[in-house]
């Protein structure tokens, strides 16, 4: 129990380390010399096109994943965010030895699950050309 409290209290942490706010003030003279509308975006955790990879992981964080569009004209380079669903697994065991039987049960939740994008940022030429939300 004692474990499973602070590894809760662990995952906290670092949740709450990775706002916006907090990249903001990691990067406080770089937010300050952009438009007032670019900090209003990035305060509120959003980005649009034409954003710099700084810009954007101010807004987002460091991305889960980053692929590679090829395509006529160039490539692209892809910047994915995940959601990790929990997973929930229930275990039950029976044994026998020495005149005696016992049984057990568990409980089990996975922080790690099944991940899944929440967004994108498609960036060409070090610059966003196009935001991707999923539902």
């Amino acid at each position: 129990m004692k474990r499973l409290i602070i590894t809760a209290f662990a995952l906290l942490l670092v949740a709450c380390s990775s706002t916006p706010a907090n990249r903001i003030s990691a990067n406080q003279a770089a937010y300050d010399a952009y438009p007032a509308d670019v900090q209003a975006a990035i305060q509120a955790g959003e980005i649009k096109p034409g954003f710099t990879l700084e810009q954007v992981e101010m807004a987002w964080g460091k991305a889960d994943r980053v692929s590679r569009e090829v395509y006529e004209g160039g490539e692209r380079i892809v910047w994915g965010y995940t959601s990790h669903k929990p997973q929930v697994g229930i275990g039950f065991g029976v044994g026998t030895g020495g005149g005696s039987t016992r049984t057990s049960t568990g409980i089990g939740i996975s922080s790690g699950g099944q991940a899944e994008y929440v967004k994108m940022a498609v960036i060409e030429n070090d610059r966003v050309v196009d935001v991707r939300y999923f539902e």
